[in-house]
């Protein structure tokens, strides 16, 4: 027998045309298809072609026996033998293979050794090679038949042989463990393949890019059965070759006819052209089946899945999901961590996890409460910086944290088990012990997704233990490697939508019929595809090889958007969203193929598309529905220097930070913080300073040495061995700042100052309200008796004294206490800070007017380092500095936290109340707060 071929007019969509020819075909009722075999394009395209023949068989008052339905690589599937080395099996080969190999005999391939030669790499570049044979076996090559077409050529000859003696080397290993290799399994099955049994007739539908060897498959089923290919096209002109493909020749010279009805849309970025859409489907609510939405990429579907929700639409994308993204997916990732030396951050994104935490807080009761547990990491992590598992559970230790510490103990068991066994064994008995204890219904939807997910799993690591018994000496991080690829690789699949909108890819809407469709991320890269920088295989020698190039996609695409323009140009509409940037922000292009058109409607479309958009609309004030209301929170007994400066600077951040206790922690932290430098390098002066046998040393070299020992050790104190570069550059820095310090302190002392006595507690009762803290250091003068209280300040930029403690005070500062604001020289000013003031105030007593204040500057520029008194801090200052503090206690206890401040920078309010602080809360619930307690304020 041989193909025969028929063409439905693409002036109708294809998939109502297909299935009325494939019931008029049907024998007797309920119509008869299972004798035939469908093969279409996509998955997708075939759930559709499912649902319409049903939809069609209802239409006659009866029912349908389904086809089978496959894709060209199911058809494959279809004709593999047994015995083939899976994709698992084939990546393992190659990476035992690689881990042993002497790259020195391979300099064409490897001209220089990897930086680092670990399984990571091994087990990276065996995916690499894998997926390479993967594309030259859809068209029936492998390296051995590349190297043999480019031998008399300029196209890297050497490097192909190379890759093709490595490839008998890897076929070897396979074969010597009863496994043949895909590639030349599927050559030899696609000529020798029989159909499947109880087909009688194949119907080859709308697949205009099919897998070569496909091809050669039917051609071998052709001998026996009927095979048809039916396209979507003209009538009238033949754009097909005698196998369903785009005729080259004839399509090249097309235009694309964008009539009345159909129309671009350029928008400014990817967000903008999902939003249109989605306002476009508000429209079509009562009526989804009529829209058709197409999302060129899986970032385009992910933005229109987000605009459509924001917007109250249903939709979802059938590609579905990364099982490695996903529930026990993604608890499976992160657990095959420790099969090496994660990083500590990672035990904190595995606490995170429900399912983790879940049983952290249930099954090992580490700690009552899931957020204690997490507190805790946070506390350590940030604290002491831990560089591994170890360390964390030290640090653990040492802060009384024991649950903390037998979850890291745990982990540490768990990667030993991962590597003394079989790691899908290992990493499935983790999993089992995780969610013993939880109770699943399949009838709420996220327990049923969990066990979707758990059977795939299962199915995952049943594959994954042979590859693990045929490979025995594959190293353990290397099997982790390839099993969470394996994982990330499979996907979850949504449930299907009663109503609600399908977001498509681009090959999966050739058989969507809605007279409306909507066609987003219409960029070059996306249609056509377009493979760049592949290293193995450019589009030259893909072309030279008879592979799929960019032109072939090009063509291709060319002809399905053709058909979509035809098939809704009397009865229907396209709309196409061009946005001008990414996601990301990268700019992007107009498909190469909106310039498809006659020579008169070029310019006008390159102008269309390349035209300057307009400003984008200001956004409306956003009305939340309802506003956050303050709770009075917990009352403040004491007050601080740097409460205060909150207070100064904003009342409501003053709110948040000290009466609710609201503070951001910071994830991941792998540096020291500021504050935390600043601590050891008080910590190390500290220490100097109440060292008695140093007072009275005055030689720079012996200073330096105590302040670089006390470092050192309170460093190994905080941080223990530290193996980060950038942790050990830090610390450097922070020795040279000292070693700068130590200069400056013997100059001071040469001059008779003396250090008499540091981190010195004070407490300054004022009228309403009592002030406690600390002072750095106080020096006192031998030769004069005079005494100076010091603050340290590490910061790299550090204001001199007077400019950190006040600012020009401007009228439209309406959160500025009256109190705040004074006269100085002529110019209105007002309090920012009352560090230094306060100290002289609260040892007044003690010190009188022999007394000034400044601070000790040890900046990353070590040049810089020096003392900056506070020379021009006058009684008159002090006075209104007291009269500020008694006014700030007052209004703190009155409860006037509003209205808050209009920051020059960004804080921790701007991103809890990112539309503004007044869009989200009660203004008048935080006015109530107030009870005034008499005085002005």
């Amino acid at each position: 027998m041989a193909f025969t071929s028929t063409t439905l007019s693409w002036d109708q969509p294809f998939l109502p045309q297909l299935v009325g020819r494939l019931l008029a075909q049907a024998v007797g009722k309920p119509f008869d298809l299972s004798g035939t075999l469908m093969v279409v394009p996509t998955q997708q395209a075939g759930r559709r072609l499912r649902r319409a023949l049903a939809s069609g068989a209802r239409e006659h008052s009866t029912g349908v026996l389904s086809p089978m339905i496959a894709t060209p690589e199911q058809l494959l599937a279809l004709a593999t033998p047994d015995g083939v080395a899976t994709p698992f099996e084939g990546v393992a080969a190659w990476t035992v293979l690689l881990q042993d190999l002497d790259l020195s005999d391979f300099r064409d391939v490897f001209p220089s050794d990897p930086p680092r030669r670990d399984a990571a790499w091994a087990a990276s570049l065996g995916q690499q090679l894998s997926r390479l044979q993967a594309q030259l076996a859809e068209h029936g090559l492998d390296f051995r038949r590349v190297s043999d077409r480019v031998g008399n050529t300029d196209r890297e000859p050497e490097r192909w042989a190379a890759l093709a003696v490595l490839e008998e080397r890897w076929r070897r290993l396979l074969s010597a463990r009863g496994l043949a290799d895909n590639a030349s399994s599927l050559r030899s099955a696609a000529a020798t393949a029989e159909p499947p049994a109880g087909i009688s007739r194949i119907v080859v539908a709308s697949v205009v890019d099919p897998l070569p060897l496909s091809l050669v498959v039917l051609e071998r089923w052709a001998e026996s059965l009927p095979v048809e290919i039916v396209s979507h096209g003209p009538v009238d002109v033949v754009l097909f070759d005698p196998l369903g493909r785009v005729s080259g020749e004839a399509q090249s010279s097309r235009s694309l006819p964008f009539r009345e009805g159909s129309a671009l849309h350029v928008t400014r970025d990817s967000r903008s052209a999902s939003e249109q859409a989605a306002a476009l489907a508000e429209g079509y609510r009562e009526a989804p089946a009529t829209l058709a939405i197409g999302a060129m990429d899986a970032d385009t579907a992910q933005t229109l899945k987000q605009a459509f929700e924001a917007r109250g639409l249903r939709a979802h994308d059938p590609a579905g999901v990364s099982l490695g993204r996903v529930g026990l997916g993604l608890l499976a990732v992160q657990l095959l961590d420790f099969v090496g030396e994660p990083p500590p951050a990672s035990v904190a994104q595995l606490a995170r996890h429900p399912d983790f935490a879940a049983f952290a807080v249930g099954a090992r009761e580490w700690a009552p409460h899931p957020s204690l547990l997490v507190g805790q990491l946070d506390t350590v992590l940030n604290a002491h910086l831990p560089g591994d598992l170890a360390a964390l559970r030290t640090f653990a230790e040492k802060e009384k944290f024991h649950g903390l510490a037998a979850l890291t103990g745990w982990l540490q068991a768990l990667g030993r088990r991962l590597k003394s066994g079989a790691v899908s064994r290992s990493l499935a008995e983790a999993l089992e012990e995780i969610v013993a204890a939880r109770e699943f219904d399949l009838a709420i939807d996220e327990d049923s997704d969990r066990a979707e997910e758990a059977g795939l799993l299962l199915e995952i690591f049943s594959q994954f233990s042979e590859v693990e018994r045929r490979f025995p000496n594959l190293s353990a991080p290397a099997a982790a490697l390839i099993l969470r690829r394996a994982i990330e690789s499979a996907h979850r699949f949504p449930k299907e939508l009663e109503k609600g909108w399908d977001l498509l890819g681009w090959l999966e809407l050739a058989y969507e019929d809605a007279p409306h469709l909507v066609l987003v991320g219409f960029n070059e890269g996306a249609v056509p595809e377009t493979i760049q920088g592949d290293i193995f295989l450019p589009n030259s020698l893909r072309e030279f090889l008879g592979m799929r190039t960019n032109q072939d996609r090009f063509l291709r695409d060319q002809l399905l958007l053709e058909a979509h323009l035809r098939s809704r140009a009397a009865a229907g509409r396209v709309d196409v969203l061009i946005p001008r940037m990414s996601d990301a922000g990268d700019p992007r292009q107009p498909s190469r193929l909106l310039f498809r058109c006659s020579d008169e409607e070029l310019v006008p479309r390159a102008k269309q598309l390349f035209a300057e958009l307009p400003p984008p609309p200001r956004s409306p004030a956003r009305h939340t529905a309802w506003k956050l209301k303050p709770v009075p929170g917990t009352p403040r007994h004491h007050l601080s220097p740097s409460s205060i400066r909150t207070y100064l600077a904003c009342p409501f951040r003053y709110y948040l930070k000290h009466q609710l206790g609201m503070k951001a922690v910071e994830v991941g932290k792998q540096e020291l913080s500021p504050d935390m430098y600043g601590t050891l390098c008080h910590a190390a002066l500290e220490a100097l300073g109440r060292d008695p046998s140093m007072r009275e040393v005055v030689d720079p070299e012996k200073l330096s040495a105590y302040l670089t020992n006390a470092y050192i050790v309170l460093a190994r104190e905080q941080l223990g061995v530290v193996d980060s570069f950038a942790l050990q550059v830090q610390l450097e820095s922070g020795l040279a700042r000292l070693q700068a310090a130590a200069r400056v302190e013997a100059e001071e002392r040469e001059q008779g100052w003396r250090i008499v006595d540091c981190e010195r507690k004070w407490a300054l009762k004022l009228p309403g309200v009592e002030i406690e803290g600390r002072i750095d250091r106080i020096d006192r003068n031998d030769r004069t008796g005079a005494y100076r209280l010091i603050d340290y300040k590490t910061q790299d930029a550090g204001k001199p004294p007077e400019q950190a403690h006040w600012t020009r005070y401007r009228e439209e500062d309406a959160h500025v206490l009256l109190e705040a604001v004074f006269d100085r020289g002529g110019v209105p000013t007002r309090w920012t800070d009352l560090q230094l003031p306060l100290y002289l105030l609260a040892l007044r007593h003690e010190f009188g007017a022999f007394a000034s204040a400044g601070y000790f500057v040890l900046p990353k520029t070590t040049q810089g380092t020096r003392l900056r008194l506070w020379t021009e801090l006058t009684p008159e200052h002090l006075a209104h500095a007291e009269a500020c503090a008694v006014a700030v206690g007052r209004a703190i206890a009155e409860g006037r936290f509003w209205p808050p401040a209009k920051l020059k920078y960004e804080d921790d309010a701007d991103y809890l109340f990112p539309d503004g602080i007044e869009s989200n809360v009660d203004a008048e619930a935080m006015l109530a707060l107030r009870k005034p307690t008499g005085g002005a304020a």
